[in-house]
């Protein structure tokens, strides 16, 4: 049976361990984050969502780590706290599983609950290695989770990090006949590393883990956006590559690929990859639609700034359609498009900034249960599920909160157009669905009103059959009763014009309403804007005060980095590796060409 086939570009989702072939343009990245990890025990890889902080994980350092024997690596996720305790393992235990070999072996008397160092020391034992590699994605999943929870982890972090035997595991130790291999392993200290990858608004909850973990934010990497020469890397890089894949081989033209690295690049002149990836699946979608022909080229015409627009206007709506927002896509979208963006003058529009406590006052109660807004706490769950949905479809970026909480905006503002073409299309769709039910309603009026009519007429036919005498006596009472009923029916009539007038004034007093309301909204949105610039020139004020104490850190950190080359590369010289020695010092220079420590421990190596 032939195998599935896929696409070169993953879209939203992040790049996997097997599509490690199809990952361009972070190899500097790559490096120098390999780099921490050789050297430092705790890293905290960080970043802002839609950056690929998951895909350089899985496509790079992954099988780098594996390639350069650096340690066994064990991915771990915990997946956020749904309020369902049934439903979820514990970080914990999650943690324990994934580390924990399939025996325990001579160790098994030392079993002590999800002990995290009790595991490594059984797979130290089981299969005789001695460094490990914890890599924990999306680690701001973890605050998710019940305090308790938060704190068993941690714990059992800050043990298995510090390597030597725990003083509870001595005496029981004592007691054992255990064979000299098994004292060994127990008694020789394991190479223990943990790297955290987080969003960069989530970087503040470390510090709940660094009573027990100090160091935790000591060595960190932050991940920015792609420049434009990786970029280029990471949209013709996999087009190339021949597989099993939905089209051929193809490739850019040269205009084509300046259009949409145009298009991409932000104020900095760096590109978001999860944009990147949408756009480029929609053109390998293309390619396979359109020909079988290999070496075929994604034409400039083809890459148009409104073809462009196109695509992302498609992805928002699509995104929508994602499983994970349940049955509350209807919410989602209305908030989004009546909370997060307001049409401007011109047809254009501004993101606007929601406290969580905003959103839950508009939408707790729909999301009740039973949508009657009686049970608060479960709408309140049901709203944070639905946003930190919305989050990792990449629609909406959160924020902490300048007064706790958090705050949410639209993701880009490449998706304000889509946004209020969604709006604008959703709108004319509901109207039409009520002026269909009004006009039903009238149908169903009418039609009871003739079946009224036709019940009458057929009494006053029966009675003419009954006598002519009565007919002839009754005519003139008949033609006054059609008088009548005209009269009623011209009325009817009538009333039904002046409900229709009433309605027709009802809807310009609310639509001057909303146009007042709107009015209001945006003056405030005004007085919000000169408040934020306030306290953006305040912010930037505080940032060039962080920066030269950043700079000085920066600094301090070479100076140490340069240290451990220096004591590595003598290591290596008294081991007679003098090469290892001489790579080591490069490296080392490579950071302070200037270094007369290194400058010198060169020379001395024979190294000019």
């Amino acid at each position: 049976m032939a195998s599935k086939k896929t696409f070169r570009y993953p879209g939203t989702q992040p790049f996997t361990v097997e599509q490690k072939d199809l990952f361009h343009g972070r190899k500097q990245e790559l490096e120098d984050l390999l780099k921490m990890i050789r050297f430092q025990q705790t890293v905290v890889l960080y970043g802002k969502s839609g950056l690929g902080k998951s895909s350089l994980l899985n496509a790079a350092i992954a099988p780098e780590v594996a390639n350069r024997r650096i340690a066994d690596t064990f991915f771990v996720r915990f997946n956020a706290w749904t309020g369902d305790q049934d439903s979820h393992e514990t970080p914990l235990s999650k943690t324990f599983r994934l580390l924990m070999p399939d025996s325990a072996g001579e160790l098994a008397p030392l079993a002590s609950g999800d002990s995290l160092w009790f595991a490594a020391k059984a797979r130290q034992l089981q299969e005789g290695r001695h460094r490990f590699l914890l890599v924990f994605d999306q680690f701001e999943e973890l605050f998710t989770y019940p305090e308790e929870q938060i704190i068993a982890f941690k714990e059992e972090l800050a043990e298995l990090l510090r390597a030597s035997l725990p003083q509870r595991f001595e005496k029981t130790v004592g007691q054992l006949a255990l064979s000299d291999e098994a004292l060994e392993s127990l008694y020789e200290p394991a190479e223990i590393k943990a790297l955290f990858a987080i969003r960069s608004d989530r970087m503040h909850l470390l510090d709940k883990l660094s009573d027990l973990l100090p160091n935790i934010l000591r060595h960190s990497f932050e991940l920015q956006a792609l420049t434009l020469d990786d970029a280029r890397s990471a949209i013709e890089e996999p087009a190339r590559a021949a597989g099993n894949f939905d089209s051929p081989p193809f490739g850019y033209e040269q205009e084509a690929l300046a259009q949409i690295l145009r298009f991409l690049q932000d104020d900095d002149g760096r590109v978001e990859a999860i944009q990147l990836q949408t756009l480029c699946q929609a053109f390998e979608r293309k390619m396979a639609a359109a020909t079988p022909a290999r070496n075929a080229l994604v034409k400039a015409a083809d890459t148009q700034e409104a073809t462009l627009k196109n695509i992302i206007e498609d992805y928002y709506l699509t995104q929508l359609k994602d499983p994970g927002l349940d049955d509350h896509a209807d919410i989602a979208r209305r908030l989004i498009e009546e909370e997060l963006v307001i049409e401007t003058e011109g047809g254009k529009g501004v993101r606007v900034t929601m406290h969580e406590l905003s959103l839950f006052a508009k939408f707790g109660a729909a999301l009740a249960s039973g949508g009657n807004g009686k049970d608060e706490q479960a709408g309140r769950l049901r709203l944070h599920s639905l946003l930190d949905a919305l989050v990792n479809l990449h629609l909406l970026r959160r924020e902490v909160g300048a007064r706790g909480g958090d705050t949410y905006e639209l993701a880009h503002d490449r998706l304000i157009a889509p946004v209020l073409a969604g709006k604008k299309e959703r709108l004319a769709a509901e109207a039409e669905a009520e002026h269909r039910r009004a006009e039903e309603e009238t149908r169903r009026q009418l039609a009871d009103e003739r079946r009224k009519r036709q019940q009458t007429r057929r009494v006053a036919a029966g009675l003419g059959v009954l006598s002519l005498v009565s007919l002839l006596a009754l005519g003139g009472a008949w033609w006054q009763y059609r008088i009548a009923d005209q009269a009623k029916t011209d009325a009817e009539q009538k009333r039904l014009e002046a409900e229709k007038a009433t309605k027709t004034a009802v809807n310009a007093q609310l639509r001057a309403d909303s146009l007042a309301t709107a009015a209001q909204r945006n003056a405030a949105i005004a007085e919000e804007q000169r408040n934020a610039a306030q306290r953006n020139a305040a912010q930037r004020d505080a940032a060039l005060v962080a920066l030269k104490k950043i700079d000085a850190e920066r600094r301090r950190r070479v100076a140490v980095e340069i240290k451990k080359y220096l004591v590595g590369a003598r290591r290596m010289r008294d081991l007679n590796n003098l090469e290892e020695a001489r790579s080591m010092l490069r490296e080392a220079l490579a950071l302070d060409p200037g270094n007369a420590e290194v400058l010198d421990a060169m020379r001395a190596l024979g190294e000019k």
